[in-house]
């Protein structure tokens, strides 16, 4: 009942909320902006209001989609709980931590920023949106730029009350200009194919309202008349919800239900675009079968702020107990903590020795490029000898592609998890769909279950952290697409194979252009060694057929 008395507060009094908004003073959108750009696009956060990101444009011709004309709007963190007695312009309201600030002017603090390596970082302390106090409840961003793409890493974590309700949360807050009033997405039996039948929402004169669920392509956009817009591509997101209000905004948000109780800690991605329908769905797949954008990043971060692969993915187990607290999906749900209503995955029964054996499978949906894979142990108790309860002692990691066969790509023995911290497995790239934890032996029990042998995990999280499928070094090739690399005496050789014209652009490892060539057809290109000092360079070939990118290494 509380989940549907939200959603009707968030979906049906967006007339009043567009008229109060309105109405509040605006602030310049020119004033204590901090930017980042490219060549194609530039974005710009609000230190005054929280760090929300207020702006994202073109570059050439410069056009802003979003709508930032007040604290609550903006592309921003918002957060839902328990009623707290506070209230919205005489509307009794929810614990509701925002970026931004409240709904009177009281701005969210911004307590940390920086700006290295092409990547912008803003931590905040937010507002309480209806009684505007400060919560302790941190938020933290990292923005970077890939091409007309903004990859957007956002990390919440509630230091403050224990709420208790299950609520409709917003991941995050989007507002964009009301220009855009056309509605597309995607819902159909054949995702990620290119599957032409797209649904159109035009919004009407006055204001309009839409919760959509199901989406099977995880992405949203608003586009005019001439079919350019901005949309977004939330992994793992199936639902949304939406609104549009004449002469005011267009709204919408990827959303998921959760209790936000004290110590609750969520990172999630985003990924925005700005252009053409058709450049933005095309772009949302390629990130959604790679990991990441199609051209690269103006900076490279720590795998800890590349998109989460496993996030909402499908998980069977081997055994699984499902219960209020335990069960396979919460192995993907991205609560990598133990809490209640999340504590993660259990086998089950309870064996009463270790010599068993327990799995799990996780069904990233399509073949996807990974390298890494993170485990998160169950954290509300410790095992009888101190360490992480029930952690896999014996186990494997295994891969498999779409109608292959599973092949193990990691081995792991006596592994006791004596410190109970997340651990990281590192190997070589993948291109696969399914990935299982065989365990053949299990860990030490938990405190609260002595005589009981489980496999137990708080979440599992699957990354690519490198920039493609192969790197080079000195010797040997390797080949992208139309893309490849040679060395050949002494210097390094891109051997092009398209028709038509072409760019190729290397850059180093912060995003440097260091050199660019302009052809035609197929051919090679040799880069001078006096350019190219010792380190990790990117090339990046554009051409009418597509691109590539390698990643190499120069000695």
């Amino acid at each position: 009942m509380l989940i549907l008395s939200q959603e009707e507060i968030i979906m049906k009094t967006v007339k009043i909320i567009g008229i109060i908004m309105a109405v509040l003073t605006m602030a310049s959108q020119a004033q204590n902006l901090s930017y980042l750009q490219n060549d194609s696009v530039r974005i710009g956060v609000r230190m005054d209001m929280g760090g929300g990101i207020s702006s994202f444009s073109l570059r050439s011709p410069p056009r802003e989609i979003l709508n930032a004309s007040d604290e609550g709007r903006m592309i921003q963190q918002s957060w839902y709980g328990d009623n707290d007695g506070s209230n919205w312009g005489g509307r009794s309201w929810c614990w509701n931590p925002i970026q931004g600030g409240c709904w009177t002017g009281v701005r969210g603090i911004v307590l940390a920023s920086s700006r290295i390596n092409k990547t912008l970082y803003v931590k905040t302390q937010p507002i309480n949106w209806g009684g505007c106090d400060t919560i302790n409840a941190p938020m933290e961003e990292w923005i970077r730029l890939a091409g007309r793409v903004a990859h957007i890493h956002f990390k919440f974590v509630n230091n403050g009350r224990n709420n208790t309700a299950l609520k409709l949360q917003e991941m995050p807050a989007v507002f964009m200009d009301y220009s855009l009033r056309t509605l597309v997405y995607y819902k159909g039996a054949a995702p990620w194919t290119d599957n032409a039948a797209v649904v159109r929402r035009n919004a009407p004169s006055g204001t309009d309202y839409w919760f959509l669920d199901t989406l099977t392509e995880n992405w949203l956009a608003y586009v005019d008349g001439t079919d350019f817009g901005a949309g977004v591509y939330a992994p793992g997101t199936k639902n949304f919800c939406s609104y549009w209000i004449d002469q005011s905004c267009a709204y919408f948000a990827p959303i998921r239900y959760y209790t936000v109780n004290n110590g609750f800690t969520f990172e999630y991605d985003l990924y925005v675009y700005i252009g053409t329908l058709s450049a933005m769905r095309s772009e949302f797949d390629y990130i959604h079968k790679n990991g990441r954008p199609s051209v690269p990043y103006d900076s490279e971060l720590p795998a800890s702020t590349v998109a989460n692969l496993a996030l909402g993915a499908t998980v069977t187990g081997c055994t699984s107990l499902e219960s209020s607290d335990w069960g396979a999906v919460n192995l993907t749900d991205g609560i990598t903590t133990s809490v209640s209503g999340s504590k993660g995955y259990t086998s089950d029964p309870g064996q009463t020795g270790p010599n068993n054996h327990e799995c799990v499978t996780i069904d990233l949906g399509a073949n996807t490029l990974f390298n890494r894979l993170i485990l998160y142990p169950r954290t509300d108790v410790k095992s009888t000898t101190g360490g992480a309860p029930n952690w896999p002692a014996n186990f494997t990691i295994q891969v498999k592609p779409d109608g292959g066969s599973f092949a193990v790509v990691q081995t792991e023995t006596n592994d006791s998890n004596s410190t109970a911290q997340p651990k990281t497995y590192n190997f070589t790239g993948q291109n696969a769909r399914y990935i299982k934890i065989d365990v053949t032996k299990l860990g030490v029990p938990a405190s609260d279950e002595t005589g009981n042998y489980r496999f137990q995990l708080a979440e599992v999280e699957a990354y690519n952290t490198g920039t493609v499928s192969a790197s080079a070094h000195a010797a040997g090739i390797v080949t992208a697409k139309a893309l490849a690399l040679t060395l050949e005496n002494g210097r390094t050789v891109f051997h092009i194979a398209c028709q038509g014209a072409y760019a190729l652009r290397v850059f180093d490892a912060v995003g440097n252009e260091r050199a660019i060539y302009r052809g035609h057809d197929q051919g090679n290109v040799a880069v001078a060694s006096t350019m190219l000092s010792r380190g990790v360079y990117f090339a990046q070939l554009a051409h009418a057929q597509g691109s590539a990118t390698i990643k190499f290494v120069a000695y």
